[in-house]
């Protein structure tokens, strides 16, 4: 990243028929999802999507990171700090006096992202 916004990464893993997920901030583990439901539905991702046969990971690539130009990154940034909000009582204890600037930092960089051209906020306007 060029940037100096805090970027969360989303890993899943596959070991011994499971999958694992976790999230993590300049390389330290922050959080294991424990319910990848939870996680895509913060997402955005639904049951109705599913049900159309698309994949959730398809969604998050095609919705975020698929077209550079867009630059829909933030867009997800900010979906993950919601989850992180809501299920990782760790994330709030260690990084409580920082997320608000983490939210500011993307929002203010998530204005750039039209909803024309954002697939995320199409979406989000149209509920």
């Amino acid at each position: 990243m060029t940037d100096n916004i805090p970027h969360f990464k989303f890993h899943i893993k596959s070991s011994a028929n499971r999958f694992c997920g976790r999230i993590e901030l300049k390389g330290e583990v922050i959080h294991t999802i424990s319910d990848f439901g939870e996680f895509y539905s913060a997402c955005g991702y639904g049951k109705s999507m599913a049900k159309m046969g698309i994949l959730a990971e398809d969604y998050i690539w095609e919705t975020f990171f698929k077209h550079d130009e867009r630059n829909c990154t933030s867009c997800f940034q900010l979906h993950v700090i919601e989850y992180l909000f809501r299920y990782s009582d760790s994330f709030t204890k260690k990084f409580r006096h920082k997320c608000d600037e983490f939210i500011e930092a993307h929002v203010e960089k998530r204005a750039a992202c039209s909803v024309l051209d954002c697939n995320d906020r199409k979406k989000n306007s149209a509920t």
